[in-house]
């Protein structure tokens, strides 16, 4: 399985379906073209989110029972 793979790595995945596709019959020729475009998309969407500086930061945990305390929050000071 690839994982974090680049658009490159998508699109060589799209050209080997499409180059596979090329031997077989319309059935199973049908279901790789769907292959490749999906790997297309997926390269386009890594070339996107290459472009963007956004990371992903997972939320602080919060307590059993309710909201993370709030500071002041007589809670904290007992």
């Amino acid at each position: 399985m690839l994982r974090g793979g680049t658009a490159n790595d998508y699109r060589v995945r799209a050209k080997l379906c499409l180059e596979i596709a090329r031997e077989l019959d319309s059935s199973q020729k049908l279901i790789l073209l769907q292959m490749a475009q999906a790997w297309l998309r997926l390269a386009e969407q890594a070339d996107r989110n290459r472009k963007n500086d956004v990371a992903y930061e997972t939320p602080p945990r919060r307590r059993r029972g309710g909201a993370a305390p709030q500071s002041g929050d007589d809670r904290e000071n007992a």
